[in-house]
C-alpha cells in the first residue's frame, strides 16, 4: 500500500496544521509552509512531536523542518507504473490535508 499527501494546491490558515497521529504520551502534527523562494514543486514541512514518559504530566516538544516534494495524484500513480507497480485501487478524492491512498496487487 502506498499512501502519501497531494500537496500542489497550497494549503493555507490552520489547514496547513495536519494532525499525523496521536497517542497517550505521543502527538504528532506538522505545519506546511510555502515560502515564497521555494517553487511549485516543493513545500516545507515542519513536525512537531510532543512526547512524555509513563505518568509523567510534563511534555517534550521536539520540532525539525525540511523540504519535501509537492506531486501530483496523477504524477504518484504514473511513477508507480513506471516502477513495475500495478495499482488496483485509485481513490480520486483526498482526504483530510491531502491524504491519497493507492494500492498494488
Amino acid at each position: 500500500m502506498f499512501s502519501y499527501r497531494d500537496l500542489t494546491v497550497p494549503l493555507t490558515g490552520t489547514d496547513r496544521f495536519l494532525p499525523v497521529r496521536a497517542t497517550e504520551d505521543r502527538i504528532m502534527t506538522c505545519f506546511l509552509e510555502y515560502p515564497d523562494d521555494y517553487n511549485d514543486y516543493t513545500v516545507v514541512v515542519h513536525d512537531l512531536i510532543h512526547t512524555r514518559a509513563d505518568g509523567d504530566a510534563d511534555w517534550t516538544l521536539t520540532a525539525r523542518s525540511y523540504r519535501k516534494l509537492r506531486l501530483s495524484h496523477a504524477r504518484a500513480l504514473e511513477l508507480l507504473c513506471q516502477a513495475g507497480l500495478r495499482v488496483r485501487a485509485r481513490h480520486e478524492e483526498s482526504g483530510a490535508g491531502g491524504l491519497r491512498i493507492a494500492s498494488r496487487n
